[in-house]
Order: C-alpha cells, then structure tokens, then sequence
C-alpha cells in the first residue's frame, strides 16, 4: 500500500485537470457556425465578470468583517481558513439568496439569555445585512445582468463574422502546433526538443508544411484574389449599386 496522502493530492489534481479539460473542450465546437459566438459570448462574459468579481469581493468582505466583529467575534480564530470559512464564504452564498446569517441573527434577538450589548450587536448587524441584500442582490447583479445583455448584444450583431474569425482561429492554431501535440505522441516532442535543445538546434515539424509547393501557392494567391474580388463585387451591388437606382429613377 502506499501513501494515503499522495494518492489524495493525485486524485485533487487529476480532478481538477479533468475539469479544465472538459471546458476547453468547447474549443472545438468554435467552428460550428451556430455555436461558435455563443463561445464568444460567454468569453466576453467572463471578461466583464471578472471586472465585476472585485465589487463583488469589496462587499462581501465590508459585510464580513464588520458583522463578524459585530455578532461572532467570539467564535472566531484568527487563522486562514477560519478567515476563510467565517468572513467570506457565508456571504459569498448571499448572491445565491442563502442567507444564514438573518436566522442567527434572529435567534440572538429572541434569546432570553442574550445581554442587552449582544441584542444590539445583533440589531445592527441586522441593518448591515439589510443593505448587504440591497447591494449585492439588486444594484450590482442588476449591473451584472445589463453589462451581459451589452456583451450578447454586440456579438449577435456580427454573428457570422465573429464565427468566421473563431474558425480562422482554430485552424491557425493547430496549423502552429507540432505535429504530435497531444499525449502520449507528445512525449516524441518532448524528447525531440530535448535533443534540439542540446545540439542547439531549432527543428519544427508542421503537419501542413509538408503540403507547401510553389505551384500551390500560386493557386492559393489566386483563389484568396479572386474570392476577395467577387466579394468586393458583392460589397458594392448589395450596398451602392441599388442606391444608385433607385434615385437616378423617375
């Protein structure tokens, strides 16, 4: 038998990276034209709920703090993951409309044996949560809500060309990886750049370099001039042309 504790930080690990890896397993649907800006979408999202998180963690640690000290200082040691489980986590699960502390609170204030001191400790701390809710539950999940609403809108405006850019994306992507990115053919790499890296060389291998011949990038150069050209055509008769019709007639 071995070590109890390696093999649980080895599950922890392998856990979370089976996380990771099935959310960046989205990464291949961004090609599909209809769900590709909805990956979009969310990416923005993201951008936007990180500049929010911060509000969000000045609230939660104002109302943290200030209640503890208030109502629970007593129950409380001054280490990380009491910190932890005591200031930020419980009001973290106000934004989930868990509120623990209005029944604590509650049960303070209807004790027989609470002092004065603690019933008005607790009344205040009340008024706190109060405006705790009204921050956090209606101002900013309501900014939240909007800068969402912002983000989605300007993707859908450009749908197709932002599914035309994640497309081109991916396929510059894998076309930049070696050849055998991915285990266990990675571990070819590994050892190839190991090598290149002691002999100071700097050998890449291109799945679609093998393709490349002269003659194949002229027909390429000639095919991107004449899609870019029709596509200018198509520009111009959409946009002008009927325009132009339309006011040199009677």
């Amino acid at each position: 038998t071995g070590n109890p504790d390696k093999f649980t930080a080895a599950r922890i690990i392998l856990a979370i990276d089976l996380e990771i890896w099935y959310l960046l397993s989205l990464r291949f649907v961004s090609a599909v034209k209809l769900l590709g800006p909805k990956l979009f979408m969310i990416r923005n999202m993201l951008r936007d709920l990180f500049g929010i998180m911060y509000i969000i963690f000045v609230c939660i640690a104002a109302y943290g703090v200030a209640s503890r000290a208030l109502v629970f200082y007593s129950n409380l040691e001054f280490t990380p993951d009491s910190i932890a489980a005591n200031i930020f986590y419980p009001p973290y699960w106000f934004l989930y409309q868990f509120v623990d502390d209005k029944t604590n609170l509650d049960t303070i204030i209807s004790s027989n044996s609470s002092t004065a001191n603690e019933i008005v400790e607790a009344k205040v701390a009340h008024v706190l949560l109060a405006f705790q809710m009204l921050i956090i539950n209606i101002l900013i999940l309501s900014l939240l809500i909007a800068v969402f609403n912002f983000s989605i809108n300007a993707v859908q405006e450009k749908n197709e060309y932002f599914w035309r850019y994640q497309r081109y994306e991916l396929i510059c992507e894998y076309f930049e990886k070696p050849m055998f990115a991915y285990p266990p053919l990675s571990l070819v790499v590994y050892v190839w750049l190991l090598i290149g890296l002691i002999y100071r060389r700097h050998t890449r291998f291109r799945v679609l370099k093998y393709l490349y011949t002269p003659s194949l990038d002229a027909m390429w150069t000639d095919f991107e001039d004449a899609a870019t050209y029709d596509h200018a055509r198509d520009l111009v008769e959409k946009n002008y042309r009927w325009h132009s019709k339309s006011e040199t007639a009677p």
